[in-house]
């Protein structure tokens, strides 16, 4: 399995990052009284959104990951959890987007999610 470039950033911007723990209940409506709620899975996926700034140089890189070794998302990759800083196997959910912020350096949205 693949593993995130060590030559990128290895953390997200602070003020970019969020995480959405996973939905994995299911809730069902009584006729009377309060929902019955229970666990549909034991595992879920938790989601991911994240942003990195990176030069011209960083981007060709990452876009050599994302396209030839990720397969455009398809596959799963080792990554570091900006917040625990755990080893994680995560997959790219949305093709990522640009921004340019400078002439040579451009903020990349991605979002992810942490496999069970």
């Amino acid at each position: 399995m693949a593993d995130w470039p060590v030559s990128l950033t290895q953390g997200p911007l602070l003020s970019s990052y969020q995480e959405e723990f996973p939905d994995i209940l299911l809730r069902s409506t009584m006729d009377m009284g309060p929902a019955k709620v229970r666990r549909r899975f034991t595992a879920g996926v938790t989601k991911i959104t994240a942003s990195y700034i990176l030069d011209a140089t960083d981007l060709a890189t990452f876009e050599t990951f994302y396209r030839t070794t990720i397969n455009y998302g398809a596959t799963a990759f080792n990554y570091i959890h900006p917040r625990t800083l755990a080893s994680v196997v995560c997959r790219i959910t949305r093709p990522p987007s640009y921004t340019p912020v400078s002439g040579t350096h451009y903020m990349v949205d991605l979002e992810m999610e942490i496999l069970p």
